[in-house]
This record gives C-alpha cells, structure tokens and sequence, in this order.
C-alpha cells in the first residue's frame, strides 16, 4: 500500500483476489485485499484482467490518482 500510495504502478505480481474482466485502457480502481470496498489508488490497466491474474512479470496498472497526491489535498 506504501509504494502505491507513493504513485508507483502496480505490477502483475502484486494482484490477488478476484479480478473484474478489464481491458487495456479502461480506469480501474485499487485497493487492498483485506479491505476492498476502500479505494486507494485510480489506474489504467495496461493488461487485460485474464493477463493479470495470470502473468508473473510486468505492470498491470499505470497509478494516475492516489489518496495522498496533490489532488486530494486540494479538494474542497
């Protein structure tokens, strides 16, 4: 959670659970395992949910939001 609230991208190795059937490109949401209802971090998958679940290597979501960041600061 550290790191991801930090803005790094989160890669394949780090998804568990289950996994909605997302494409490349579309917003997804990112959040823990033992706490899947709070949402700490927005992305854009950069693979497919079928390719998350079972690829060992690469980044399967670029982090453009997270708690924390400069636009949560600022909110009204």
């Amino acid at each position: 959670m550290q790191k991801i609230c930090g803005a790094a991208d989160l890669r394949a190795p780090g998804i568990i659970g289950d996994i909605p059937p997302v494409q490349p490109g579309d917003i997804v949401g990112i959040s823990l395992s033992r706490n899947p209802r709070l949402v700490l971090a927005l992305g854009v998958a950069q693979m497919s949910g079928e390719a998350m679940g079972r690829e060992r290597k690469g980044k399967a979501v670029k982090v453009i939001h997270y708690v924390g960041d400069t636009l949560w600061e600022n909110r009204s």
